[in-house]
């Protein structure tokens, strides 16, 4: 599987390959980074949502929940 990286306005959010990986990423945002990880989240878990191909959508589903360990670093400092 090759990395992807979801790009915004202010943000590049990597491929997280794992819950730590995401909470040590997300400790380092400030608040505008950190809402713009949340849209992104948001978008990601919609995008899943709405997949048909069960692989692609685990994968999808499975970054969109590590966005949100990331995100969760952030809400909690």
């Amino acid at each position: 599987m090759q990395p992807t990286i979801i790009q915004n306005s202010a943000l590049r959010i990597p491929t997280f390959v794992s819950a730590e990986h995401a909470t040590e990423w997300g400790s380092h945002l400030n608040a505008e980074q950190y809402i713009e990880l949340v849209k992104a989240q948001r978008a990601l878990r919609y995008t899943a949502a709405a997949e048909s191909n069960l692989e692609l959508k685990v994968n999808l589903a499975t970054q969109s929940k590590l966005m949100c360990e990331a995100a969760g670093v952030v809400a909690l400092t």
